[in-house]
């Protein structure tokens, strides 16, 4: 439940060409495992769609 400290690791999964929408399903099963509170986590982190 540190979100900062998840930081380092989607970073590194974005540099090997994880989008956006594969963080957000990884939210989604934070949600599923451990709860509403990891979404929060995980959203705060990922970055709007460029149109």
């Amino acid at each position: 439940m540190r979100g900062a400290d998840a930081v380092s690791w989607i970073e590194k999964a974005r540099a090997v060409g994880a989008t956006e929408a594969d963080l957000a399903d990884v939210g989604y099963i934070c949600i599923l495992t451990a709860g509403i509170p990891s979404w929060f986590e995980i959203s705060d982190s990922l970055k709007l769609a460029n149109k």
